[in-house]
């Protein structure tokens, strides 16, 4: 259970963290880990397979770079799933987004990319480190400790993207993520 001489010790732990966080939320809309192996200074996870593409790439290719209403809220449904399935298990995801979410070619909804997600503590509450600009909300663009919210601010900005081919809060910096938020 240690890590080889060829792995740095801190890329073999936080991928075994991934590993084990991951590996807790078995749900029909979380993609799954498979497996956790690491080699010459590598750490891997091995998920599921999803065969289809990202939100992001499928808003990059339909006319006008949105969806309708009913295909948002399919992916509203099966998000808010996803969401809830992980927070119920303590976890929380951090870094929602287009690109982390996947649809196969059965239209069928998966959240990716636990990366970022992080246990709760016994508070409820989690590290708001990492995430993606446009997509957190303003305690975690500073570093303050979050909770599920963030998330649910994350999955706002996503289906508002959907709907409207915009993310409302992108910007080059945090701070003027922030101002964009505060501008409304």
């Amino acid at each position: 259970e240690g890590a080889s001489a060829d792995v740095p010790l801190e890329t073999y732990a936080t991928a075994l963290a991934e590993a084990r966080t991951a590996s807790m939320l078995a749900a029909s809309h979380i993609v799954q880990v498979i497996d956790f192996t690491y080699d010459r200074g590598y750490a891997y996870l091995v998920m599921e397979y999803v065969d289809g593409m990202s939100l992001e790439e499928l808003l990059a290719a339909v006319d006008g770079h949105s969806l309708t209403y009913d295909e948002t809220a399919a992916v509203a449904d099966a998000l808010v799933q996803a969401l809830a399935f992980a927070h119920d298990n303590g976890v929380l995801h951090l870094d929602v987004k287009p690109a982390n979410v996947l649809i196969d070619r059965t239209g069928n909804v998966k959240l990716a990319d636990f990366g970022m997600a992080k246990l709760s503590r016994a508070t409820g509450y989690g590290d708001a480190r990492g995430g993606t600009i446009g997509y957190m909300p303003p305690e975690q663009l500073i570093g303050a400790d979050v909770d599920g919210r963030a998330d649910l601010f994350a999955l706002g900005a996503v289906l508002y993207e959907a709907l409207c081919a915009e993310a409302p809060f992108r910007a080059e910096s945090a701070a003027a993520s922030i101002e964009r938020i505060r501008e409304g």
